[in-house]
């Protein structure tokens, strides 16, 4: 499996074999047509299979290239299949033929004008920057592809760790070259879309299994096992994302401070009156204090609120999860509630959110984190809530709001954050 799959013109065959010197030195593997394979449907097919197999797509640009077909085609496969394209120019061409897919490229120059150790130096960085990115891309493209030949079969599909650590990927590198392609986003949402039926598939199981042994033991463990299958549905029901670490600027009020969070899980969406009320319903939450829908048939999938912050934390601590700081609500939000980047990972709402985060009396900036327990609350903290939105250019503005612990409202909900 070669690292670089090297694209050229017969006409600049001593350029090319120059250049692979080079890489056979620093002992990079290369894939390159040195015998020139007939352009047949095997041909194109031990193409495809060099295209796909690399990491990064070098293309020696010159003028023979550009009106070569064959030349064209590797550079049309490498774009389908998302490859890093790095172009080198040997000699001096006309601008205007170059291809589209690659006019908006930095390119690394080796005509006369320019010092070819130099220039030799700048590939080399070019082809090591965000090398396990490219490696990543290349493996879940590849698998990708296996998916896709085989009709989409289930058991190609990504499980378990594979499937965390692709989704992670995506999701950290959706902005660096080469971008996720569209299989790959199709394959990793097909694979957890696969994942989450055969866990309510186990969960099922699970909870027939539940219901005949409350038929053995009785009376006395139903109130247990009932407080099992509720938290496993609310579990089930509210998915969590990763969030990268990372540093964000948070400011409030007339402070300003850079913080840096490691990474963590937070729900995708606001906890709903049907989530929270599994928690109600097995006796170990209380009802919203104020709300009319809560109960509402109708409104089961909205955000619940009218909940004080111990609520919240009440609620949280069930799961085994936690409120959520102020930072790490608007680093998730920064990541991926922008419409440009956003595939459902985190989905903002009408009302404000609960955080852990709070301000002591007639202090600016935050104060500290709540950490949940109702023994280290102080009813004089001044908790900070989150909410944000899309403009009319898919941008994300967040608000920042304050109340004490026991100031529930109309528009104001939660979600959680991992323990």
């Amino acid at each position: 499996m070669a690292r670089i799959f090297v694209s050229y013109s017969r006409k600049n065959i001593d350029f090319c074999k120059q250049l692979t010197d080079e890489l056979q030195k620093r002992d990079l593997d290369f894939w390159v047509d040195w015998e020139g394979i007939p352009p047949t449907v095997d041909w194109l097919k031990e193409i495809e299979k060099g295209v796909e197999e690399a990491d990064t797509f070098l293309a020696i640009v010159s003028t023979d290239w550009i009106s070569s077909r064959n030349c064209i085609i590797e550079l049309e496969y490498a774009v389908k299949n998302g490859k890093r394209l790095i172009p080198v120019v040997p000699h001096d061409i006309v601008w205007n033929d170059v291809p589209s897919k690659l006019s908006h490229l930095n390119f690394i120059f080796f005509t006369e004008k320019f010092d070819f150790n130099l220039q030799l130096d700048k590939l080399f960085t070019a082809l090591d920057t965000d090398y396990d990115w490219l490696k990543t891309h290349r493996r879940l493209q590849v698998k990708a592809l296996d998916w896709e030949r085989s009709n989409k079969e289930g058991g190609f599909l990504l499980h378990g760790k594979d499937l965390d650590e692709a989704e992670g990927q995506i999701s950290i590198n959706a902005t660096k070259d080469p971008h996720p392609t569209h299989l790959q986003r199709e394959y990793v949402l097909l694979s957890r879309q696969g994942a989450t039926r055969q866990r309510r598939i186990t969960t099922g199981i699970l909870i027939t299994l539940i219901a005949v042994m409350l038929g053995i033991i009785g009376l006395l463990v139903r109130p247990y096992v009932e407080e099992a299958i509720a938290k496993a549905q609310a579990q089930d029901q509210s998915n969590m994302i990763i969030v990268s670490a990372g540093s964000i600027n948070f400011q409030l009020d007339n402070t300003f401070e850079t913080i840096y969070l490691p990474e963590f899980s937070i729900e995708m969406h606001p906890v709903t009156n049907k989530v929270y009320g599994l928690c109600v319903k097995v006796n170990k939450c209380t009802p919203p204090i104020g709300s009319a829908d809560f109960s509402n048939a109708q409104k089961q999938d909205e955000p619940v609120v009218w909940l004080t912050i111990v609520q919240a934390a009440t609620y949280c601590e069930w799961l085994g999860r936690r409120l959520p700081s102020a930072a790490e609500w608007e680093h998730a939000a920064h990541l991926f509630a922008q419409s440009s980047r956003n595939d459902g990972h985190f989905s903002l709402s009408e009302v404000w959110e609960w955080t852990s985060s709070y301000q002591e009396s007639n202090l600016q900036g935050v104060s500290g984190e709540w950490d949940g327990q109702l023994s280290n609350l102080n009813i004089d903290w001044i908790f900070l809530q989150e909410k944000g939105s899309l403009n009319s250019a898919g941008d994300l503005e967040i608000s920042t709001n304050i109340s004490g612990a026991f100031g529930p409202n109309a528009g104001l909900g939660f979600r959680c954050a991992n323990k």
